[in-house]
């Protein structure tokens, strides 16, 4: 591979259609027109909101019209950027949606303080009083809950417009990554290959050690260049996330950040990997027996225990298999997800310009989601293509059961339909493929994409960030980096880090909310587990669709419940942990 193609080579049908959120770029205009004048004709709710139960309930529909119409705005200048980073026009788009959305935000600034000084019995008392205020009593709860984190309605009006300088780090750092990164090129087998993000971790995976190693000090390298500007970036993000968190009077930016689950439950599940360790032991050890006595380095940790090619899996029949995968799900769930492959709302192929991510899902109010890929005709393909359709699907489920205010993934379970669709097809595939080298190679690549280890490292490297912040310490690149390689050679004891690598902590989504990473392991663990107790009859299918379409409509410790999984004492780690050695134990028998 020489260089990518143009946007323009790729055939519609692998292209997403942006006319499924508005026509055309005059029919965003004026839609962004009608709800900017709207807004700025609407007064800010005041104390006044709960002086009966019909004006509450007024100013809640009113809240719900109003995101609902705002989403789409910033959904349409998103899905150009993600195809075209350079494009000014669209950016000028999202960030006039970036502004509404906070004007919208100040309109209600004064609800939540209102709804607290009222307190608990009034607001009870108009909820039983009143049609209509029944659907926003888990709503109305989870404000009261929050109480001691909820400011004056002046200071949430001034932070609501304090919003986009707080997130200007992450817009920084989306834009270093998105745009000023170039992409370095490493011989492979005679051919030139452009290193990027998404080819990053397929790249290392490579048979030859050379090549592995020439990829790693590539993308390594091309990271390197803007050290400094990133450190600076994601410093000042985290002081930002900090910044809330003392505002809003939790102890820590991880208290805020986890919210209605306990801050020991992330810790617990973190230390859960490391006393569960021995599988990734197992799989890195089965590493080095490869390389002649020599040292395991960081560009080993992905090396396939496989030998050869595997399997070509080009686009439709990946999505063959993927609806194949999920049966067990049951026929509507199976037809629903393919009339939506159908609308084309994947962009498949990595092209020109495009953001370098592997896959993500994105999507809005009443349009529905769309999918982005950089889709290579490989299984790691095929099982990020799985995981996004998962979060496609636990979002249709909740926009046609819910309305508008629980039309959310809840940061604790957001990961979990995602991980599930991803053993579905695991299962699915050792089960259909005929060639055994083939079924090696999907353990293989399962095992290797599988992030529990990865997230409980990245999680406890940001919680010690943290930790320093709180402490004082000035979070300049060379301190950034001490603090990578030490949660780096604490989580792989037995790989040998060179100095240099301490760097790889800027090719972990910065720009995203700091404590992501944690999502990611509640999310894989139960993810594996939910898909066990699935296809062993033990979980019904009626039963998981109750939990997707439950959305952000109850606590995240009720949704955990619904699935019967364990996370205050880890348990949810240990059991995927199982799974995780299943599988390593079939790949290696």
């Amino acid at each position: 591979m020489s260089s990518l193609p143009a946007r323009s080579d790729i055939a519609p049908e692998y292209r997403w259609d942006r006319s499924l959120v508005f026509a055309d770029d005059d029919a965003w205009e004026s839609a962004f027109e009608a709800l900017d004048a709207r807004v700025e004709s609407t007064e800010p709710v005041d104390d006044s909101v709960v002086s009966d139960g019909q004006t509450l309930r007024d100013a809640l529909d009113l809240r719900e019209e109003l995101l609902r119409e705002r989403g789409p705005l910033w959904l349409y200048p998103q899905l150009r950027l993600l195809v075209d980073t350079d494009d000014e026009a669209a950016e000028s788009r999202r960030q006039r949606a970036r502004d509404l959305r906070g004007r919208i935000d100040g309109l209600f600034s004064g609800l939540e303080p209102a709804i607290q000084q009222a307190g608990r019995e009034r607001i009870e008392g108009l909820v039983a009083e009143t049609p209509g205020l029944a659907p926003y009593e888990h709503f109305l709860d989870d404000v009261l809950r929050q109480a001691d984190h909820t400011l004056s309605p002046a200071e949430e009006s001034l932070l609501a417009d304090l919003d986009e300088t707080l997130d200007a780090p992450s817009r920084v750092l989306e834009r270093i990554d998105s745009t000023a990164v170039e992409p370095r090129t490493v011989t492979v087998e005679g051919d030139e290959v452009t290193v990027t993000g998404q080819s990053f971790g397929r790249l290392l995976s490579h048979p030859g050690r050379e090549v592995r190693k020439r990829v790693h000090h590539a993308y390594r390298g091309a990271l390197a260049e803007h050290r400094v500007a990133t450190a600076q970036a994601y410093a000042e993000h985290l002081r930002a996330a900090d910044a809330r968190a003392g505002v809003r009077n939790y102890d820590s930016a991880i208290d805020m950040a986890t919210d209605d689950l306990p801050t020991e439950v992330h810790e617990a599940l973190s230390e859960a990997v490391l006393e569960h360790y021995e599988p990734f032991e197992r799989r890195l050890e089965y590493i080095r027996q490869d390389l002649d006595g020599d040292d395991l380095h960081n560009w080993d940790r992905a090396a396939p225990l496989v030998a050869g090619e595997g399997p070509e899996i080009p686009y439709e029949e990946g999505v063959e298999h993927v609806l194949a995968a999920v049966e067990p799900l049951g026929s509507d769930y199976r037809d629903r997800l393919a009339e939506i492959l159908d609308q084309r709302r994947v962009d498949v192929y990595e092209t020109q310009e495009k953001r370098g991510i592997v896959a993500a899902a994105f999507g809005s109010y009443e349009v529905g989601s769309f999918v982005h890929l950089n889709y290579a005709d490989d299984l790691w393909s095929l099982l990020f293509f799985a995981h996004e359709l998962g979060h496609v699907m636990h979002k249709e489920h909740f926009d046609a059961a819910q309305p508008t205010t629980y039309q959310s993934y809840p940061d604790h379970v957001a990961e979990i339909a995602s991980f599930c669709h991803e053993a579905l097809l695991v299962r699915h595939l050792l089960d259909t493929f005929a060639d055994e080298r083939d079924r090696l190679h999907l353990l293989d690549t399962f095992t290797r994409k599988l992030p529990m280890l990865a997230a409980a490292r990245g999680m406890t490297f940001v919680r010690q960030l943290f930790a320093d912040i709180e402490a004082g310490e000035t979070l300049t690149a060379d301190h950034i980096d001490a603090r990578n390689l030490e949660t780096m050679r604490r989580f792989y004891p037995d790989v040998s880090f060179e100095e240099a690598d301490a760097t790889l902590w800027m090719s972990q989504n910065l720009d995203r909310e700091p404590c992501h990473a944690y999502w990611y392991l509640l999310g894989s663990a139960g993810g594996l587990a939910t898909a066990r107790r699935l296809l062993d009859g033990d979980l019904a299918p009626g039963a998981y669709r109750d939990f997707l379409r439950a959305g952000s409509s109850e606590y995240a410790m009720d949704l955990l419940g619904r699935l019967d999984l364990s996370v205050r004492d880890g348990g949810v780690v240990a059991t995927g942990l199982r799974e995780y050695g299943d599988y390593l134990d079939a790949l290696t028998e």
